[in-house]
């Protein structure tokens, strides 16, 4: 039993979580995936990093986030890029949303936005999202909880 509490007293407690939304989009269209982020009052992150990972095969063209009201609110600067991934099959875009030691409350933090090809296949695409980072004011570590999302092609 004392092994037990062991264990359970040093596993993270996630009480911060970063979710994917989900989107059902046509052949040859656009549509938007929103990143929100769930903190306990007082956890609130100043900084968030994190990756998303879209698999080849879905047809996911021309990723590009922007800020959300959440951080245009708190005065976040988003930038983003294409990161190395060890699955050459998927693109991963690395993030980055800081600037200032306000904090981002909860909500929507960043919306990605993306086209679907004409020839892509129809069904569920599935979004990764992983590696995240978050930072206090000064400059604590926070843990979070990722919940990806999910492209359907219709």
């Amino acid at each position: 039993m004392k092994a037990i509490w062991l264990l359970a007293a040093t596993l993270p407690a996630y009480g911060q979580v970063l979710r994917l939304s989900t989107a059902t989009v046509e052949h040859g269209s656009s549509g938007s995936l929103r990143l929100t982020s769930e903190s306990p009052k007082g956890k609130e992150p100043a900084a968030l990093q994190w990756v998303i990972t879209l698999p080849s095969y879905g047809k996911i063209k021309n990723p590009r986030w922007t800020a959300g009201a959440s951080a245009q609110g708190s005065g976040k600067t988003l930038q983003c890029g294409e990161t190395r991934n060890a699955q050459p099959s998927s693109k991963s875009l690395k993030c980055v949303l800081a600037g200032g030691l306000k904090v981002i409350p909860d909500g929507e933090v960043a919306v990605l936005e993306f086209d679907v090809a004409s020839d892509a296949r129809r069904g569920k695409v599935p979004v990764s999202l992983m590696d995240i980072l978050g930072a206090t004011p000064d400059a604590g570590k926070l843990t979070y909880r990722a919940e990806g999302g999910e492209i359907t092609v219709k």
